[in-house]
């Protein structure tokens, strides 16, 4: 790690390791591709960072091809981002302290520094992160959740309407071809979004929707 660039030793850090886990390297975000979605880990940077350095967190997610597509009626990106995920949520969220955890890293750091910050970056991934990416490699259990979110972390994961997370549920099983649970998750949504902001942005939705299942 003999390079200055502070972003480098974060690199160095978590590409070896995260290429063992299957993941491939574009940017800032790391992807491992699970046939119908990918799993997400995504680099963060704060917006008030130098070229010296400054603060730093992981996302880790999932991404479900056509979610975004349908629910907001804008074409995918050619390279998804931890926003565009069908569920998401910030490393430190996962942790039993439940607080956001951002690392501090510049050019002055000394080698034990560095070291010290790749292994925690390593191990946030390896006890928290991944784990939770584990709990949904296949579309049915993104949709379940979604549906019915649990664990102590729920309410930290985004989307975080409930209205919203039944609409991506409701893609979701659409993509899975269970035309007849996603009507189900429809029904809801429409009830949830009755006098709310997300109305006036529902019909267009279920639309979309409606032509695609």
């Amino acid at each position: 790690m003999g390079s200055h660039r502070p972003y480098d030793l974060l690199r160095n850090a978590l590409t070896p390791f995260l290429k063992c886990e299957g993941f491939k390297k574009s940017g800032l975000i790391y992807s491992r591709d699970c046939g119908n979605l990918s799993a997400i880990v995504a680099l963060q940077k704060s917006r008030w960072n130098t070229g010296r350095g400054g603060d730093f967190t992981l996302n880790f997610g999932v991404h479900v091809p056509g979610v975004g597509e349908l629910y907001a009626g804008k074409a995918e990106a050619a390279k998804p981002r931890i926003e565009d995920c069908a569920l998401y949520v910030r490393v430190g969220m996962l942790t039993p302290e439940q607080v956001d955890r951002w690392w501090e890293i510049n050019a002055d750091m000394n080698e034990a520094e560095k070291e010290r910050s790749g292994r925690e970056l390593v191990d946030v991934c390896k006890d928290f992160g991944l784990p939770f990416l584990r709990r949904f490699e296949t579309l049915q259990s993104i949709a379940a959740w979604l549906e019915a979110p649990a664990g102590d972390y729920a309410r930290y994961v985004f989307p975080m309407a409930k209205a919203q997370r039944l609409a991506y549920a409701a893609i979701v099983l659409c993509l899975c071809g269970d035309s007849v649970a996603s009507a189900r998750l429809l029904g809801l949504y429409s009830e949830a979004v009755k006098g709310t902001p997300l109305e006036d942005v529902a019909l267009p939705f279920l639309e979309r929707l409606a032509a695609r299942c």
